[in-house]
């Protein structure tokens, strides 16, 4: 992801805070730190609201950025679908 692809999800991310979310990450190859502190922050935003959070098929490049980042716990707070 370039810096670009952030601005996009960030733009995504606030234009859908009344709705549940859906995050398809089947082809990631590699999670920038700032997409994955947007992604956190989601995650526990929307949960806090009580909306759906979800990334579906986290493939192993998303897995591994964010197990390498200290992301781990991220995997479960966002209901990742496989």
């Amino acid at each position: 992801m370039k810096l670009e692809d952030c601005q996009a999800l960030h733009a995504f991310l606030s234009q859908s805070q009344a709705d549940g979310i859906a995050l398809n990450a089947a082809n990631v190859t590699r999670l920038p730190g700032l997409a994955a502190q947007l992604i956190d922050f989601a995650a526990r935003q929307w949960t806090a609201n009580d909306l759906p959070f979800v990334v579906a098929q986290p493939n192993e490049g998303f897995i591994d950025s964010l197990e390498t980042m200290g992301f781990q716990d991220l995997l479960f707070t966002m209901g990742a679908a496989q």
